[in-house]
């Protein structure tokens, strides 16, 4: 796309630096809980290793908005609104450059986790996390497996709830903009509304797209909870259960971010002024 590498570079540079800031924390708070193992209990050291993942959450929400608020601030609004690019080229630029950092702290985050999990877990038998026997995944090729492909779907599904997260609050601070005063008020009201949309257009989906077959995923049971390493979890089969989740919902729901995404653009090309 023309134009585009130009306005995800600006875009991506103008929160480059706390992306640095917040990858090189998550780091130093990783390695200072790493270096607690064999002090502390195991699962005191691993458990505040989770909690990364809800400062980038939080981060996220204000990345999707400084992105936008940083134009205001430098006044680069006036020339961004008056290049010959449609506004929906703009949304896109700005969404990518906030998940790219999102995605690339995402990574930091997982790998500091299971590099802490990891040790503790081999350095203390009979740590369980989530009542899950975790050093019998490190030390079982078919219990790694499982790991793998559990922490691929947690983190696909995290990122996508990332996803939808920086478009809302992106599109909620572009609403906010159309006036002058009581601009939070306004900001807050878009987004129960944004928020009732995207549940309608789920609710749509359901109907629309019955036919559609459900969403399988299978999760291990009983088996990864009772299980240690001593017990020989290499030889042991993996009992699994089917989680349904209902694909015409998840297509109505994507559908309603679609549907942001569009207005956001929209607003942009057509109705915002400076």
């Amino acid at each position: 796309m023309r134009g585009f590498g130009q306005l995800f570079k600006k875009d991506l540079e103008s929160i480059s630096l706390m992306t640095v800031i917040l990858g090189i924390g998550i780091l130093l708070w990783d390695t200072y809980f790493y270096t607690r193992i064999g002090e502390w209990k195991a699962e005191v050291a691993i458990i505040p290793t989770m909690l990364p993942f809800g400062v980038i959450m939080f981060w996220l929400v204000l990345q999707a908005i400084q992105v936008y608020r940083h134009e205001w601030q430098t006044g680069g609004i006036h020339l961004l609104l008056a290049l010959p690019q449609p506004g929906s080229k703009i949304a896109l630029a700005k969404l990518a450059a906030v998940l790219t950092s999102f995605t690339l702290n995402l990574l930091v985050a997982t790998f500091g986790f299971v590099w802490v999990l990891r040790a503790g877990s081999l350095h203390s038998g009979g740590v369980r996390l989530f009542n899950v026997a975790m050093e019998a995944f490190f030390q079982s090729r078919e219990a790694s497996s499982w790991l793998i492909k559990i922490a691929l779907w947690s983190a696909f599904a995290y990122w996508l709830i990332g996803v939808g997260t920086v478009m809302i609050f992106q599109l909620v601070y572009n609403c906010s903009r159309l006036t002058a005063r009581l601009r939070f008020l306004v900001g807050l009201a878009s987004f129960f509304v944004i928020q009732w949309l995207i549940g309608l257009c789920g609710s749509i989906g359901y109907y629309v797209f019955s036919r559609v077959p459900d969403l399988v995923i299978r999760v291990p049971i009983d088996t990864l909870s009772r299980l240690d390493s001593a017990y020989g979890m290499a030889q042991a089969p993996v009992q699994t259960a089917k989680i349904l989740i209902n694909s015409g919902i998840l297509l109505g729901n994507a559908l309603g971010m679609v549907l942001v995404f569009l207005v956001t653009g929209y607003l942009l090309q057509n109705v915002l002024e400076v």
